[in-house]
């Protein structure tokens, strides 16, 4: 999910532009985490936490798809922001490592008791 989308970046047909439009379109009330051009990563990193029987109910995992991909395309664009280079770079491995591991734990955290009350 992670890799695909920082490769975007490089793409010179509006690569940059595309990361910054989907983190200003994630706040939009018709926003669906599923309809990106990646959504085929999204669906299955959902697929496989149901499949891994990993502690995220049916009901959240929309809520925490739209969390990973805000999560996503929000760091992107504010390393965009902050990157002094030229404006044509990738993310070092840092970033991009980062970002996996705050999916990871979206994914892999277990709903609180207060979170699994509120899907009651």
């Amino acid at each position: 999910l992670v890799v695909p989308v920082v490769e975007r970046l490089a793409d010179p047909d509006g690569g940059r532009a595309y990361i910054q439009i989907r983190a200003q379109t994630i706040g939009h009330p018709t926003y669906s985490p599923f309809e990106f051009d990646y959504s085929d990563g999204a669906r299955r990193l959902m697929r496989e936490t149901v499949r891994l029987g990993l502690p995220v109910q049916d009901d959240l995992l929309a809520l925490r798809a739209q969390l990973i991909v805000a999560m996503l395309f929000h760091g992107l664009a504010d390393w965009m922001n902050q990157d002094s280079g030229d404006g044509t770079g990738l993310p070092d491995d840092l970033i991009v490592s980062s970002l996996i591991d705050a999916i990871s734990a979206v994914l892999l955290s277990p709903p609180s008791q207060q979170t699994l009350d509120q899907t009651r």
